[in-house]
């Protein structure tokens, strides 16, 4: 790959040589060159954090000159530090909303008087470019479009360093009108120079402004290890230097590590560079740095670009892949993962969607969109379009045929629009085609028949969604056209109760998704599973494909080693859920230890669940777990009929809940669950036994940090406990009083005390206090009432409620002995 980039016979332009990609460059001529950076006037103003405070008082600086005609204020800083954001928030402020004229220019480090003056009179007289002035004619045309009338107009980004040039547009702007120029620019000098009233320096943020922007940027919130991750944000925060853009690409950056890669990238020896305002920052020159090596690879590819120019993203993704910059992947194509390189760069501010040609077309829930305008055929480089929840559109136009280029099309939620079948035949390029909840029971129009025609002729198509569409029953043969296609989501389509025999013949469809169907097709998948076809879809199935959330049932029919690992779980590095699934004592073609071990899950993950595993050990990463799942905060171990031991969890450093359940082998838990080190579950809170009915006892106590002689309760931290189904469980000894507790049909948990030389449970080191309030509810028990030992255990419980139970003639004595008991329920 390495090689492939050397080979290239270009010379590397535009990208900052303090990346160390390219030697020094001479200047060139790129004076009618379109520039990707060109900003806007539109801005959302919440996604702007820290700057409320500093647009109060540009737009009271600009306010207060009333008495002149001509103002002029620049607002000069470091680049990336939030001008131009700035800039947009005064624009938009409501102060300005009343004047005559608004005007924003985009000037660029090449300066163009004519093209500055051009620009205002094509906003202030809604010409558009349709006439081009000269520089005599501009001053007298400024002069009549803006005499009497208040204006404001946004000069961004200015480098202009000429004194000449820069007195020229000072000339230029002064008008017989009320004008309030607002100018943006990274030299102080050109601030000066420009100005009629002293330049507004632009500070950097503060570190909470920056770990603000991080927090949001990576979806701190969501993160089941925040506790520790804040600590190290902090430190990173305050490294940023107080730049916006530096905090928005780290946080992009930081949201796919986990805790021990935010230490790394915190110590890194990067932040004790010095900069100036022509180098790279050290936060984002640390971004580059920790770039998966593929994708600096990409990014440094565009290095053969000139400066300002413009390339579609489908054709930048296809020069990757025929230079072998993109690995192929079982899970996804070239394309898509092209598609995503580019969406990683995008976010972390290394490249810029560029707005000069439209080749993209976001109108979701533009609700009271009824019909796409007839020239939309005109559009004929567009390549994504977005009409996803247009409630309201009924009527696609002919013209839409015309959209050749058309890569990407989302329909979902437009349940209204008749009739579209026809458009679809021009679209021969299409490879996304989202038609989720169109055709409901509340359509009204056509139905599904003829349509599933038309799109088994788009030959390209490699993802097809026609999920929560209750009106489709059927699926026709020619689907099988679709060679191309690699995802068929299905889920929810309830009137479905079987698929047509030629969609096993699709060699590259890798994911099938049939969560919420009904009851009859996964029965009928179950049963086929394709076993005739020697390379189709994998046996397995995948319910959901969703970056966050994912579960994959009928492990049992995965046939090699070779296609588990092809599902690469690992590189997955959103996502947070996962489960697998194998049927309960169903015929197995590889040993599911086998197969968990190639399923290894990204560092991240916070929920796991295991269910039908028939192994009666675990893989090597699943024993080493709390090295490879040092995020994980839940676990759910359930139908697992052979194991009899259970994996060292207890050195999981961020575990929440435990849920154990159906696990027939299991007789015992005792200190191997802890991981056989000290300090086990130090933040475990909820611990679930259910339905182990050959669990006989529970070792309840641990060593603590103290020392040989000091013992503690399994799980110090322990709020809830629950056991259920459990008729042969005693525990060794009596654990402390939590805040909740649940006994149900597990009679010797409340009986046997009597039997077993114990510890008292008030002497065990326990975390809950005993002030706070305890809740025991029992159910389903067969006790007799002088056999209720376990309430002699605690004491302070305030909480009693028992029911269902068989053989209580009268309350337990017991129950005089609890004097902090204020609603006994019987």
């Amino acid at each position: 790959m390495a090689g492939a980039a050397a080979s290239i016979p270009v010379s590397l332009y535009g990208v900052a040589t303090a990346f160390r990609l390219t030697p020094d460059s001479t200047p060139y001529n790129e004076h009618h060159r379109p520039d990707p950076r060109e900003t806007t006037s539109k801005v959302i103003q919440s996604s702007i954090i820290g700057r409320d405070k500093e647009r109060k008082q540009v737009v009271s600086l600009l306010s207060a000159s009333d008495e002149e005609d001509t103002v002029i204020l620049p607002i000069y800083g470091f680049g990336g530090i939030g001008k131009t954001a700035l800039a947009q928030l005064v624009f938009n402020d409501t102060q300005f909303r009343g004047y005559d004229h608004r005007v924003w220019v985009y000037v660029s480090q090449v300066f163009d008087l004519k093209k500055i003056g051009n620009t205002i009179i094509s906003q202030v007289s809604n010409e558009g470019n349709k006439n081009e002035y000269t520089r005599e004619n501009i001053n007298g045309r400024l002069c009549d479009l803006l005499e009497d009338k208040n204006t404001l107009i946004v000069l961004d980004d200015l480098w202009e360093t000429n004194d000449f040039h820069l007195n020229e547009l000072k000339l230029m702007l002064n008008t017989k009108g009320k004008i309030k120029v607002l100018v943006t620019t990274r030299n102080e000098d050109v601030a000066k120079k420009i100005c009629t009233h002293k330049p507004y320096r632009l500070n950097p943020l503060d570190s909470t402004m920056c770990w603000n922007i991080i927090k949001q940027r990576s979806n701190l919130e969501a993160r089941g290890d925040k506790d520790q991750i804040e600590q190290v944000g902090w430190v990173i925060a305050k490294k940023c230097g107080g730049i916006a853009l530096a905090a928005h690409a780290l946080g992009f950056l930081l949201s796919g590590m986990d805790l021990v890669e935010w230490r790394a990238l915190s110590n890194s020896d990067i932040w004790t560079e010095a900069f100036s305002d022509n180098s790279v920052l050290p936060s984002l020159k640390l971004t580059y740095k920790n770039m998966p090596p593929y994708l600096r690879l990409c990014f440094a590819y565009c290095a053969i670009f000139p400066k300002g120019h413009n390339i579609a993203k489908a054709s930048l993704v296809h020069q990757w892949i025929a230079l072998g910059f993109i690995e192929p992947s079982k899970t996804f194509s070239s394309v898509r993962l092209g598609e995503k390189y580019i969406r990683q760069l995008v976010g972390m501010s290394f490249l810029q969607r560029s707005i000069l040609h439209t080749q993209y077309l976001n109108l979701s829930n533009c609700f009271l969109l009824s019909q796409l305008p007839s020239h939309i055929g005109s559009l004929t480089e567009l390549q994504y379009l977005n009409l996803s929840g247009c409630q309201g559109l009924v009527k696609l136009s002919m013209s839409f045929r015309n959209l050749k280029n058309l890569v990407h099309l989302d329909l979902s939620g437009c349940s209204r629009v008749q009739d579209f079948k026809q458009v679809f035949g021009g679209l021969t390029k299409l490879q996304y085609l989202n038609l989720s909840k169109i055709f409901g029971r509340t359509r009204v129009g056509d139905n599904w028949d003829g349509y599933p025609e038309t799109i088994s002729t788009l030959n390209d198509l490699e993802y097809l969604n026609l999920s929560r569409n209750s009106r489709i029953d059927y699926l026709p043969r020619s689907l099988g056209n679709l060679k191309k296609l690699q995802l068929l989501d299905l889920s929810y389509c309830r009137s479905l109760r079987s698929l047509p025999h030629s969609i096993e013949l699709i060699d590259s469809l890798e994911f099938l998704i049939v969560v919420g169907c009904s009851d009859q097709l996964k029965e009928y998948l179950r049963k086929s599973q394709f076993k005739n076809i020697p390379i189709s879809l994998p046996h397995f199935i995948v319910h959901s494909i969703n970056p966050v959330r994912l579960e994959i049932s009928c492990l049992e029919n995965v046939k090699s080693i070779e296609e588990a690992r092809g599902i690469e779980l690992s590189e997955k590095q959103n996502l947070s859920t996962l489960t697998f699934h194998w049927t309960s004592r169903a015929d197995r073609l590889l040993e599911d230890k086998d197969v968990l071990g190639e399923l290894m899950p990204p560092r991240g993950l916070w929920n796991l669940s295991i269910q039908g595993y028939d192994s009666t050990t675990f893989p090597t990463w699943f024993v080493g777990i709390s090295h490879h799942l040092p995020s994980l905060v839940k676990i759910e171990l359930k139908d697992l009929h052979r194991c009899r031991h259970l994996p060292p969890l207890g050195q999981l450093p961020n575990l929440n809940e435990v849920h154990l359940q159906q696990m027939d082998s299991l007789t015992k838990i005792d200190g191997g669950f802890c991981g056989g080190d000290k300090g086990a579950f130090r933040k475990l809170k909820v611990f679930t036994l259910r339905d182990m009915k050959q669990l006989e006892e529970w070792s309840t106590t641990t060593h603590s940090k103290g020392g040989e002689d000091s013992i503690e309760f399994m799980f110090p931290m322990l709020v809830t406990l629950s056991i259920e189904l459990c008729p042969m469980l005693r525990l060794k000894p009596c654990p402390p009083m939590f805040h909740s507790w649940l006994i149900s049909e597990s009679d010797k948990v409340i009986s046997s005390w009597g039997e077993i030389r114990h510890q008292p449970a008030a002497s065990v080191s326990h975390s809950f206090s005993s002030s706070s309030d305890t809740n025991l509810e029992i159910k389903g028990v067969g006790v007799a009432a002088d056999e209720w030992r376990l309430l002699h255990h605690h004491p302070t419980l305030q909480q009693l409620e028992i029911s269902w139970s068989k053989n209580l003639l009268h309350l337990p004595d017991a129950i005089r002995h609890l004097p902090s008991l204020s609603y006994p329920n019987s």
